[in-house]
């Protein structure tokens, strides 16, 4: 399965694993998967092992307003983290965290590995 997702309760922590190729409707199924459940205050999402296709612009904007439409879902002092190594994700991340500043009530960081992205969420 290119995408999976774990939740831990005790670190209110959810992390995602996306490998391979994870077409946009997967990515969007895999969510309103997880919404179902009570969605956890940290979010990290680990794509290092992303290949194929990238989002396209109107996919970007597709999951910026689906993120939008059900910012209420998570607290207000929620954040989440996107894992990337490379420059192309890492620019593709950042425009998501660009496209959804303001529309989301809660931090979207992008970093380089995973231990960047623990540190991150223990600042929170």
């Amino acid at each position: 399965m290119p995408i999976q997702f774990k939740i831990d309760r005790t670190k209110d922590l959810t992390v995602f694993k996306l490998t391979g190729e994870v077409p946009f409707s997967d990515f969007l199924a895999i969510l309103n998967e997880y919404g179902q459940s009570k969605p956890t205050r940290f979010e990290l999402y680990d794509a290092q092992e992303l290949t194929g296709e990238r989002l396209t612009t109107q996919e970007m904007q597709s999951l910026s307003r689906y993120l939008s439409k059900y910012a209420d879902k998570r607290p207000l002092d929620s954040k989440t983290i996107i894992v990337v190594n490379k420059e192309l994700d890492f620019g593709l991340s950042r425009m998501i965290s660009s496209l959804t500043d303001g529309q989301v009530p809660y931090k979207i960081e992008v970093c380089r590995s995973i231990e960047e992205a623990f540190r991150a969420l223990d600042d929170s």
